[in-house]
């Protein structure tokens, strides 16, 4: 910026008092109106002559534009000029006495020498952008999305990039200049400074992109959702239709979250499909969110919302759901997408007004970039209960099926994400909690906008019937260290830490707690198989009826090609199993698979007697190089009676997770096959195509059960026979949880119509006693009656609930961890002899 005036050779124009005094109402002129509080009247104007370009484009010749621009020069030696602004050719100039801003404005624009002469505007901090066409974009106004309010907060971070996977861009619109990133060409793998073409092949990327991140606050055309946000054009097609393939979306979307790109948004359909799914869990692994349109077909859409994307339907200016958008289960939310005035490819200040949840799925993604922006610490699944929960809702109260969530709303979102105070967790947040307690959650409490008061933190928890405060302790100031206490075995454990600032209020992480929180399952993982493949342990590499002329299953240490691993997946060790070892320097499909197909199968594991058991594994899967990528896949099977038949488990690729890249897979084997003695997992890798290169590898596989440490129930000690020619057995209902108390004991195969009773005791012994044998023992407490007589009635059976709360003797107060034995005793008199028997024992360790 300079203080002097350019030096200029040329012929003052002054403007006299009459002329800038005149009404010229009818010459097309704009006048400019204050705004008190918001735009007001500063004396000054800022005026730009024709730029030298323009000036050419009007007709006029190099000497010609020259003049104009003296012109224009001469025009401004009449006022004051107090300010050049080089890097934009503007000059400030400072009216004097008397001199109305409209006037002189007025009078400059009529020369024709000038693009503007505008009021230098007194602005106060609001942060609606002054785009030419924003009041007509209704989906921003205050009565919808309040985007004004939320851009009070914060207007988007450049360095959050929204990968927009659509038709192509106009790069050179006036609305999307500002940090757009480089592009990519989907149908040839290619990034834009490597020769892919993002043009817009149609007009419908084009308006996607200024959906979301239209450039704001920059005097033209529109704003987009996230005005500030980068954007990444991904062009998924060279169809002028824009048909593209469900492939090359999902490639597109994944290789813009590889790119760091935090939100994937694809406006096509196909969101139900498999690869969808697998596409949008794989893009979480690296932080991200995949945004998809639910469609413009007026259908209710089934599955589950609480899925690995966000689906997203249209609303109309009515704040209704629009005629044509789905809606259903399976779609999470509702945006604006009637009437959605955007950047369109005509020329490069072309604009539309268009309609579709294609429109809905770019707002909503650049909703997601506005939250990032203004906390990137925040997990994907922590900005989609951002996002939904900041939602105003519609429809039915609550979460339902014509609205999902209800309809975005960036003030609130903002409000939620910034927050005053910072909670940092600094334990990793646990999945699974020691039922008898102990486990410890540490975290730090920081400065945001407000200062945090020390000695305020709090730890709140609950197990299902509601939140209360647990055991904290204050390390130093803000700095606390939480400890879980017990809970009842194979509940969920929600929990929440908060912290109050010097002005009382109390803030809280997760941010929207308690309606938001962290959970954990109060069980112990208990590891039933760890292969890490480092030691031959029985798999079988290749089967009968296997194909692959090249690339059969081995196991070693990987020689690393573009499309195979270098390193196994174990923090220690270099061993896996994978298909067919090159040669060092050798070529990309050196013995890659290659004719038919290559199995790999495990050992048998032994899974009987387990609660619900979970596999997992990681596996590394590529087919996306050689002359013909994207044509094969890998098969994961299980089967539970030794391979006498198989289930599928999963189907890796031809597309999803085919880019190699250690990926973990983890599920219940119960989900499946019921478990069993003789449970085993094959790998099938095939190249069933030509010209692809194929390589898969596998390590580090686990078995897993859940346990609640000791606590656990089971018979023991054998019966007398009784009159009905069969042994009174123990049985049991619920669980051992002394907070659950919800154990109940039972009797069956009794004589009917005989009376008993229950018997306890914390120690066992063998004793021949009438018809049968008590096994409980007397060396510590000896055995006592749990309560009063009961009857077998018809049935032959008895039960009993066993209330914790209420021991027949203080002594009989049973503790977390301590095993106690319980008996019945039952009146057996048409068996003769004495007359009474025993049932089996039952041990009963009981957990929290």
């Amino acid at each position: 910026m300079r203080s002097i005036f350019p030096v200029l050779v040329l012929v003052a124009t002054v403007f006299s008092p009459s002329l800038l005094a005149q009404d010229n109402d009818r010459d097309g002129f704009e006048p400019f109106v204050e705004q008190p509080g918001l735009l007001e009247f500063s004396g000054v104007l800022c005026a730009r002559p024709v730029q030298a370009a323009d000036a050419l484009a009007r007709g006029l010749d190099q000497a010609q534009a020259r003049d104009l621009r003296d012109e224009a020069l001469s025009h401004l030696l009449t006022f004051e000029v107090n300010t050049y602004v080089d890097a934009t050719d503007e000059f400030l100039i400072t009216l004097g006495p008397g001199t109305r801003e409209n006037d002189a404005a007025r009078a400059l624009m009529a020369t024709g020498a000038f693009e503007y002469v505008e009021p230098d505007w007194i602005c106060y901090p609001v942060a609606c952008p002054n785009d030419s066409q924003f009041n007509s974009q209704w989906h921003h106004q205050s009565n919808i999305m309040e985007s004004c309010d939320g851009w009070d907060l914060e207007t988007g971070d450049p360095s959050v990039v929204i990968a927009i996977c659509d038709t192509g861009v106009l790069t050179s619109h006036e609305d999307l200049q500002l940090h757009r990133e480089e592009g990519f060409h989907a149908p040839s793998n290619t990034w834009e400074n490597s020769g892919g073409d993002i043009s817009p092949i149609a007009s419908h990327g084009t308006m996607c992109t200024g959906s979301a991140a239209g450039n704001g606050n920059n005097g033209v055309g529109i704003s987009g959702v996230g005005w500030n946000l980068g954007h990444r054009m991904m062009r998924v097609t060279d169809d002028p239709g824009g048909g593209a393939s469900l492939s090359n979306l999902t490639l597109a979307a994944r290789t813009g979250a590889e790119a760091g790109d935090r939100v994937s948004s694809v406006s096509y359909s196909g969101v139900q499909s498999g690869s969808v799914e697998s596409t949008g869990a794989y893009i979480r692994t690296l932080g991200s969110l995949l945004i998809w349109a639910a469609g413009n077909s007026n259908q209710s859409m089934s599955g589950d919302r609480d899925d690995s994307v966000i689906v997203v339907g249209a609303t109309s200016s009515n704040d209704l759901r629009s005629s044509f958008s789905n809606y259903g289960p399976f779609v999470d939310l509702m945006a604006p997408g009637s009437g959605i005035l955007t950047t369109d490819s005509g020329n490069s200040s072309d604009y539309a007004s268009v309609s579709g949840t294609s429109f809905s799925c770019p707002i909503t993604a650049g909703m997601c970039g506005m939250i990032w922006s203004a906390d990137p610490s925040l997990t994907p699944q922590q900005v989609e209960d951002l996002l939904r929960a900041s939602c105003d809702d519609l429809g039915s109260v609550g979460i339902d099926n014509e609205y999902g969530h209800g309809r975005i709303n960036l003030r609130k979102a903002m409000e939620d994400a910034l927050r005053p105070v910072t909670i940092e967790v600094l334990s990793t947040l646990p999945s699974f909690l020691d039922p008898a307690g102990g486990d410890e959650l540490e975290f730090q409490v920081s400065a945001g906008t407000s200062v945090p008061a020390p000695g305020t933190g709090e730890f709140w928890m609950s197990t299902g019937s509601g939140f209360s405060p647990a055991p904290i302790v204050q390390l130093s100031p803000n700095h606390y260290l939480a400890t879980f206490p017990a809970a009842p075995c194979g509940s969920t454990v929600q929990f929440y830490v908060g912290a109050q600032d010097t002005g009382g209020t109390t803030y809280y992480e997760p941010s929207l707690a308690p309606s938001v929180t962290w959970s954990a399952v109060a069980q112990i993982p208990v590891a039933v198989a760890d292969d890490d493949c480092e030691v031959a342990s029985g798999w079988t590499t290749g089967v009968p009826g296997d194909d692959a002329t090249t690339g059969a299953w081995e196991r070693g240490n990987p020689i690393g090609t573009a499309a195979q691993p270098e390193d196994d997946h174990s923090p220690s060790g270099v061993q896996c199993y994978f298909t067919g070892q090159g040669s060092n320097g050798g070529s990309l499909g050196e013995n890659d698979v290659d004719g038919g197909t290559t199995t790999l199968v495990s050992p048998s594991y032994d899974l009987t007697g387990l609660n619900d058991p979970t596999v997992s594994y990681w596996r590394w899967y590529s087919n996306t190089t050689g002359a013909s990528p994207g044509a094969d896949s890998m098969t994961i099977e299980i089967s539970n009676n030794g391979g006498g038949s198989w289930s599928t488990v999963e189907v890796v690729g031809p597309s999803a997770d085919s880019s190699g890249g250690w990926i973990q897979h983890s599920f219940l084997v119960s989900s499946i096959v019921t478990p069993t003695a003789n449970v085993q997992l094959r790998f099938m890798a095939s190249d069933l195509g030509s010209g692809s290169i194929v390589e898969a590898a596998i390590d580090d596989l686990s078995i897993t059960d859940e346990s609640c440490s000791d606590c656990g129930i089971s018979n023991f000690c054998a019966a007398g026979s009784n009159s009905t020619g069969t042994f009174a057995k123990m049985g049991w209902n619920g669980t051992s949880s002394i907070l659950s108390n919800d154990l109940e004991l039972t009797c069956f195969d009794l004589p009917t119509g005989e009376n008993g009773l229950f018997i306890q005791s914390p120690d066992t012994d063998t004793i021949l006693i009438g018809n049968g044998l008590l096994c409980l023992g007397n060396s510590t407490l000896g055995f006592f009656i749990r309560h009063g007589v009961v009857n077998s009635g018809p049935a032959g059976a008895v039960t009993y609930a066993l209330d914790n709360t209420a021991p027949p003797i203080p002594q009989a107060q049973v503790a977390a961890g301590e095993t106690w034995y319980f008996q019945f005793w039952f009146r057996d008199n048409a068996a003769g002899g004495a007359g009474f028997n025993f049932s089996d024992g039952l041990g009963v360790t009981f957990c929290p």
